[in-house]
């Protein structure tokens, strides 16, 4: 298989991938999402691991509207979700496994939904 990224834009909103070979020194990840412009106003962004491969690790990571630099605000090696509370205007938000080789571990699917 090969990674890949899911976006869905209807009643709810999800931007999700899944990661199954090496994602390279770059790290591979979900589409960010930007408060407002993607319609995240005044939800609660959700973020989550529904799988995750042996050991793999996913970090969110954040920036602020016109930074090209992302910042790690939290790293995962399990199954999980998490309610992102930061509501700032425009923050943007992604999740990302980082140079971390998956070989034949198996997949991590993870991504944020609001």
């Amino acid at each position: 298989m090969a990674n890949s990224q899911t976006s869905i834009k209807s009643y709810y909103k999800l931007e999700e991938a899944s990661v199954d070979t090496d994602p390279g020194a770059n790290g591979y990840g979900c589409e960010e999402i930007v408060f407002d412009k993607d319609g995240a106003t005044g939800r609660k962004l959700v973020f989550y691991i529904s799988q995750i491969g042996t050991g793999a690790t996913v970090t969110l990571q954040w920036r602020r509207g016109g930074v090209s630099i992302w910042t790690d605000y939290e790293s995962f090696t399990a199954v999980t979700r998490q309610i992102i509370e930061e509501q700032a205007y425009p923050t943007e938000w992604r999740a990302v496994v980082k140079d971390n080789n998956q070989g034949s571990a198996g997949a991590s699917v993870f991504g944020i939904s609001w």
